[in-house]
């Protein structure tokens, strides 16, 4: 990071005229609770011009990572062994600035993606709370229900809450009616069986709309994470 910036930046995220060791302290301790850390740019769609210091780039990045929920949600123990993990999985718009020499001066993080998603007609799904808990526990307060082919804005967080032999029932944080929520994004549900008994299958709860593309649920858990 040293090598690659001016030894002052005019801009970094929401730091101004910091030199390179404070925004690499800035940076560390931002990262310091976060796993799994990726960065992708859509260099397909990078578009520069000139700037009075030199170059300014303008790229969607994608960022993704994991981290802890907070301890406020209680005990996620129905995991399988698994830690509770919240994966992130976001584009943003960035605007970088180049000197004359081809160091960073600048970097800018713009608004976050929110692709739009719709709820599934099953009745099973369509339930959402202000944080996970409430899909764990099936509490009524805090409850509010989306109706079966709602849109709803995708704020590119998953979470994994009970885990099951079909797989997991995980949430997804999204904006609906102004408000961040966590609906139901895939769901074990039990099945009758026309003989009797019941089978488990796991069933969607949110998808694209049409002529859209889905985002993928982040990874949550890598191989170094204590799992089973």
């Amino acid at each position: 990071m040293r090598s690659a910036c001016a030894p002052k930046l005019e801009r970094f995220v929401t730091l101004e005229n910091a030199d390179i060791d404070t925004v690499i302290k800035s940076a560390r301790a931002f990262y310091a609770d976060k796993k799994h850390v990726a960065y992708s740019a859509d260099l397909r769609s990078m578009r520069v011009v000139a700037h009075p210091r030199g170059k300014l780039a303008r790229v969607p990045l994608a960022i993704a990572w994991g981290h802890a929920p907070p301890k406020a949600w209680g005990n996620f123990s129905n995991l399988g062994g698994w830690p509770p993990m919240i994966g992130r999985a976001v584009t943003v718009d960035i605007e970088v600035v180049l000197d004359f020499a081809g160091l960073i001066v600048s970097y800018v993080e713009g608004g976050v993606h929110a692709p739009s998603l719709r709820v599934t007609m099953d009745a099973r799904c369509g339930a959402a709370y202000p944080t996970p808990a409430g899909l764990r526990d099936g509490a009524a307060a805090g409850r509010v229900f989306l109706a079966g082919g709602a849109s709803v804005e995708d704020l590119g967080e998953h979470f994994p809450y009970a885990m099951s032999t079909k797989g997991p029932n995980a949430a997804r944080k999204i904006r609906f009616g102004g408000k961040e929520l966590w609906t139901d994004d895939e769901h074990v549900a039990a099945f009758a069986e026309p003989g009797g008994g019941f089978t488990l299958s796991q069933i969607a709860c949110l998808d694209a709309p049409a002529g859209a593309t889905r985002p993928d649920a982040p990874d949550c858990w890598a191989e170094d994470d204590a799992g089973p």
